[in-house]
């Protein structure tokens, strides 16, 4: 069965954040959104890797839970409201934990737990 025009842009005019958006799957999942019609705002903590004109990106650090709270002020102001959060961005470092130093743990923690509760607070 095919999709209707309707359905085909059941995201048209929505506002979706999403964190991680410079690549990978958060880079796909701002694309899908894209391609439904919303507006996608993505953080990461490189430069934009979207051209689209209904992306606007920011490049923030998730450690960085000031600089944070600032862009989401700016957002807000500038969208209204956002309709979607995806925390997609996350770091890993493969190590066991044993020989993991403290510093990659730490940046773990705060981009996996504290950042996500930042952008989503």
């Amino acid at each position: 069965m095919g999709e209707n025009m309707e359905d085909k842009k059941k995201y048209l005019d929505k506002t979706v954040l999403i964190t991680g958006s410079s690549r990978g799957i958060g880079r796909a999942i701002s694309t899908y959104f894209l391609e439904q019609g919303a507006n996608v705002i993505g953080f990461s903590r490189g430069e934009s890797t979207i051209a689209n004109k209904k992306y606007c990106h920011y490049s923030v650090d998730l450690r960085d839970a000031a600089k944070i709270k600032i862009t989401v002020f700016e957002i807000s102001k500038r969208f209204g409201k956002v309709d979607i959060l995806i925390n997609n961005a996350a770091v890993l470092t493969s190590q066991y934990s044993m020989i993991m130093p403290s510093e990659k743990a730490q940046e773990m923690v705060d981009v996996n737990l504290l950042g996500t509760f930042f952008v989503s607070r």
